[in-house]
């Protein structure tokens, strides 16, 4: 999902996604997704807060 886009929009697509009808193994790649997109979003954020 993150490599497709924004991570913020990532995010924000992801909190509305239902995930009930997903495998265990598609739910926990849609985990590891949303790790990443947070981890991503967080570097980009502290990257602008320094070049501020």
């Amino acid at each position: 999902m993150i490599h497709l886009g924004d991570a913020n929009d990532a995010l924000d697509r992801a909190a509305r996604t239902d995930t009930t009808g997903l495998s265990p193994e598609r739910h926990a790649r849609f985990l590891v997704g949303m790790a990443h997109a947070h981890a991503h979003a967080q570097r980009r954020a502290r990257g602008d807060a320094l070049a501020s």
